[in-house]
């Protein structure tokens, strides 16, 4: 069985990579190191957590033709045979109408905003550094979009199966939770044309941890996963920390990802600061869980 999420922006780009080269928009380079740990205050390790990204999100999707678009779209451009497998996203359905097949394509996501329980409450997002005295460092992202999906009757029925785009939406939810970060998966019929139109969220967790050693405003991190060190210019002023990729490089490997700005979580100053869930308290204050 092969039922997967199929991100194909990489064989695309290698086949033209002047015409998937993004326009850059985080153009801040960040110098001056610092501490990150905060050993000159006593801390013997601190938890950054990112209040401000800047991100260049590639996220054009290879030219699909969906349900309301009659092809060609560009003058010239030869259209997809409508049961092709480019149309149908390779979807192939077993003789008692369970999915065999299915790819799609999804874009470079986002990172998560946190939503705030009230308002007036500090900004932040889903991604952390943690830092310690011991020259070991941990850093965690979850990244997160909704998206959506469209199978035409043609690819439902084209093999002589006919399956319904509710046992459509329980298969794919079914199959791609294996996957991971695949949830709240719905199918319905597309009121706007004939097939079905699904919508899904992706809720992707990203991290690395290892080993870290600065020099300089350049800090150099040792993936323990036997991965490639990544590098970043670096600034601490008081409780916050900006950085952006060495040479222009992906922060933390994270393709499109720029710029990081961070706040220190401080978990005993008697007010809710970034990361914190209530005053002094939450998932990011180790034994502070709040009532």
């Amino acid at each position: 069985m092969k039922v997967g999420l199929l991100p194909l922006l990489g064989v695309l780009c290698a086949l033209s990579a002047s015409a998937c080269a993004p326009e850059l928009t985080c153009d801040e380079e960040f110098s001056g190191g610092g501490d990150v740990v905060g050993t000159s205050s006593g801390r013997t390790e601190t938890m950054w957590i990112v209040v401000e990204p800047c991100e260049d999100i590639v996220s054009n999707p290879p030219r699909a033709v969906t349900l309301e678009q009659q092809p060609p779209a560009t003058a010239g451009e030869t259209p997809a045979e409508e049961a092709s497998g480019d149309w149908c996203q390779n979807l192939s359905l077993y003789e008692d109408g369970t999915l065999a097949n299915v790819n799609t394509w999804f874009p470079r996501l986002p990172i998560k905003k946190h939503a705030p329980l009230a308002p007036g409450q500090p900004v932040w997002y889903d991604a952390y550094l943690f830092y310690d005295n011991q020259s070991t460092f941990s850093f965690g992202a979850v990244v997160y979009g909704r998206q959506t999906l469209e199978m035409p009757n043609t690819c439902l029925t084209q093999q002589g199966i006919a399956i319904t785009c509710e046992q459509l939406g329980s298969q794919l939810g079914d199959l791609w939770v294996v996957e991971g970060g695949v949830q709240n998966m719905e199918c319905h019929e597309n009121t706007r044309a004939s097939g079905c139109e699904c919508s899904y969220e992706l809720n992707i967790y990203t991290g690395q941890a290892g080993t870290f050693a600065q020099s300089g405003d350049v800090l150099t991190h040792f993936d323990q996963s036997s991965g490639p060190p990544f590098l970043v210019n670096y600034e601490v002023k008081g409780d916050t920390l900006s950085m952006s990729g060495y040479n222009r490089r992906p922060v933390f490997s994270i393709n499109g990802i720029r710029t990081l700005k961070f706040a220190r979580v401080v978990c005993d100053d008697g007010k809710q600061g970034a990361g914190e869930e209530g005053v002094d308290c939450g998932s990011n204050c180790p034994g502070k869980p709040c009532p």
